[in-house]
């Protein structure tokens, strides 16, 4: 496990026993900068050395590194052996530290990068007892260290001929060549409640949240970029308690299709979770701002079974009374029903906040959107699940407009199903996760 502590140190002059393991670089070629390692590596690394370390990339937007294997001995606020790197790429005062292992990504959002690498002269044995600094100058750690890769993305051009309206307005999302919301088509291929089987792996996007130790899948969520997947704060946080349970108990299964049935496809990744964050002003009563996401313990490699819902950054307004919906997940087939083994889906007309609020009240806040037709429904087992449209009509992208939230009954005749709206919550979202997304 890792351990981060934010800091501002004081040094003491480094004991570098002639190791030569700091330098500064210039990186002007496209792709991956530079590549920094402890001493010896993959050998454990001497004790009572420090490294500093200084990267500058003119061209780069945002600077990240990447450590698959990364182990310091894990102390409090780290106060032995941790790797220093700077927030903001100009000095070491405004600092986290790491230490611990696992696997290790920090992105700067600047054009230099500045680490500093401590190891602990003195070492203490179990207690209080001080072991004194009798360790030869080439004694060793039995922490094997770290290698970690730089990669940056560049500050994207903006050709002269743009159309201002086509120039991104956030800076914090991406068009280029990403890519989300695209059906899977790979392979050719029910019912939540009126539905169907989906193709295998047609939603790429869809994941479900399960209980680690049980395997057993409680609901549904939607991946949104490699790190993060969107879902309902109902799903993550304790009804009787309040609080959000412990991210170490929930895994994220993405590529699935039929759960439970390891050998039906070699496509499916099952994920740790190493934070949740539910909305702060989530309301269990009134299932108000019920949105909450999910960090995972590593990026997800993007392919065509497995990639990110498109958000609707471009298209807010778009959500329109009669607009076609579709929503997925393996929930039950009918209200207090058996829960569904398959991947299922189904289609329905789309109905605004006000739409929804002359069927079913006040309950209804702004925050919501619904979906009504008589026998289809999402139901229990598909909540945090996403709601999805083209909205353009255009059967390109899928875009995620609504997280499924709640309902009285499943598919009942004037109880529509209601769904947190998305668009309603697209700044939250930035502002707890790394903000970095597809935009198209």
């Amino acid at each position: 496990m890792l351990r981060l502590i934010a800091t501002i140190l004081v040094f003491t002059p480094p004991l570098t026993f002639g190791y030569k393991c700091s330098f500064y670089d210039d990186v002007y070629s496209t792709g991956s900068g530079s590549l920094i390692h402890s001493p010896n590596y993959p050998r454990s690394f001497p004790r009572g050395i420090e490294c500093d370390w200084a990267v500058l990339i003119p061209n780069a937007e945002s600077i990240t590194i990447e450590c698959e294997h990364f182990s310091l001995r894990e102390t409090p606020n780290c106060y032995m052996d941790y790797l220093q790197i700077s927030q903001d790429g100009k000095s070491l005062d405004n600092s986290v530290l790491y230490c611990g292992t696992g696997y290790l990504r920090h992105t700067v959002y600047a054009d230099a990068f500045i680490a500093h690498f401590r190891s602990e002269y003195r070492r203490y044995k179990s207690g209080n007892e001080q072991l004194k600094s009798s360790l030869k100058h080439h004694g060793y750690h039995s922490s094997s260290g770290f290698e970690c890769r730089l990669n940056y993305t560049e500050v994207p051009a903006v050709s002269e001929s743009k159309p201002d309206s086509e120039i991104s307005e956030n800076p914090e999302t991406s068009e280029g060549t990403c890519e989300c919301g695209k059906k899977y088509t790979g392979e050719s291929a029910g019912r939540i409640v009126g539905g169907d089987e989906a193709s295998m792996h047609e939603y790429p996007y869809q994941c479900m949240l399960k209980y680690y130790k049980s395997d057993y899948q409680f609901c549904g969520c939607s991946l949104i970029n490699e790190f993060y997947v969107l879902t309902a704060s109902h799903c993550v946080v304790n009804e009787d308690t309040g609080e959000v349970i412990n991210p170490e108990e929930i895994i994220v299964s993405l590529g699935d299709h039929q759960k439970n049935t390891p050998d039906e496809t070699d496509k499916t990744v099952h994920m740790r979770v190493t934070s949740i964050i539910s909305h702060e002003d989530y309301d269990s009563e009134k299932t108000e701002n019920d949105i909450a996401v999910l960090k995972l313990e590593k990026p997800v490699e993007m392919n065509g079974v497995i990639s990110p819902v498109c958000l609707p950054f471009k298209e807010e307004g778009m959500v329109k009374s009669g607009i076609t919906g579709t929503v997925t997940g393996w929930g039950v087939t009918s209200s207090g029903g058996e829960d569904s083994k398959m991947l299922l889906e189904v289609n329905l007309p789309v109905l605004t906040t006000e739409d929804c609020q002359d069927m079913l009240g006040p309950y209804v806040t702004d925050n919501m959107i619904c979906t009504y037709e008589e026998g289809k429904d999402a139901c229990q087992g598909d909540s945090g699940g996403p709601l999805v449209s083209y909205l353009y009509n255009n059967n390109s992208r899928l875009y995620q407009i609504g997280i499924v939230s709640w309902g009285i009954g499943c598919g009942e005749k004037n109880y529509p199903g209601v769904y947190t709206f998305v668009e309603k919550y697209l700044d939250w979202i930035i502002r707890n996760t790394d903000g970095k997304f597809c935009k198209k």
